[in-house]
Formats: structure tokens, sequence, C-alpha cells
């Protein structure tokens, strides 16, 4: 009989690929002003932007792989990130490579 399941193992299952990049949600929650976070989660999202994966944010914090999923876990819950789907990424790298393509062709 395997053991209960707790909460980290949880939250750890639910994340994707730590390859996958963070984005800030389009539309934050109302009450975003009002939010308590930590010195570790503020780091972390200061390192959210389009290029970051949640790899390279746990490497400038400092954080193990459980370390960045207990955070990111965190505010994916309070609906300030959302992690970026790998399809969109390659769908605008193929179209990327299009674009250059043609620009090549001129």
């Amino acid at each position: 009989m395997s053991p209960p399941r707790t909460d980290n193992q949880e939250w750890f299952q639910k994340l994707p690929d730590l390859d996958r990049i963070l984005k800030f949600r389009a539309r934050p929650p109302a009450n975003i002003q009002h939010l308590n976070l930590s010195v570790e989660e503020w780091r972390v999202i200061s390192f959210v932007n389009s290029k970051n994966s949640m790899k390279a944010i746990a490497k400038a914090c400092r954080l193990s792989d459980t370390e960045i999923c207990r955070v990111v876990y965190k505010l994916l819950q309070l609906g300030i990130v959302e992690v970026e789907h790998k399809e969109s990424a390659q769908g605008l790298k193929a179209m990327l490579d299009k674009l250059l393509a043609k620009i090549r062709l001129r």
C-alpha cells in the first residue's frame, strides 16, 4: 500500500515541466494590492518575463526544484502568473522562421 499523499506531492505533481516559461496573467486578481507575499515569492516574481523558464528563475533565486515548484504553485493559485504553453512558443518560433525565410528571399 502506498503512503498517503502530502500537500507537497500534490502541488509538485500539478506543475508542468520546469523548462516552461512563466508569464504574468493578462488579468491579475482584483485584490493584488492586498496580497501578502514572502520575500522569496517577490524574488521569483522579479524574474518573471517572457524569456525565463522556471528552471532559470530557480537558478537565479538559488532555489531547488522543490522550492521553485512550491513558490510557482502559490503564484498560480493566486492568479498572478501562468505557464506559457509549449505549443504557443513553438508556433511563434515557426512563424518567425517563415518570416525570416521570406526576408532572405528578397
